[in-house]
């Protein structure tokens, strides 16, 4: 059993980006131009694209023209979820 101290230190949210294992400089580069310096900055960074999940609505509630995700049906009838869907984005059937 050796008893040698790990050589790595631990990783907090204050640890530099470029201190983070796997991190090259050219990566931490290119985090730093989106201001991310640090692995609290990295862990609170929202993609670009991000598009928060909110909670599970009726068909009858979706907005026409605003984005959804199927996740089951009558009875586990996935495409009339789908049909039911696109009929309420005025699109045809699947």
């Amino acid at each position: 059993m050796s008893l040698e101290a790990d050589p790595t230190p631990p990783l907090t949210l204050t640890t530099p980006i470029d201190r983070v294992p796997g991190v090259t400089l050219a990566r931490a580069h290119a985090l730093a131009a989106l201001g991310i310096t640090n692995v609290g900055k990295l862990i609170a960074h929202l993609p670009m694209r991000h598009e928060f999940q909110a909670g599970e609505a009726k068909i009858a509630e979706l907005v026409p023209g605003a984005d959804c995700v199927g996740a089951g049906g009558r009875d586990g009838d996935a495409a009339g979820v789908l049909r039911e869907a696109a009929a309420v984005r005025g699109g045809a059937g699947g």
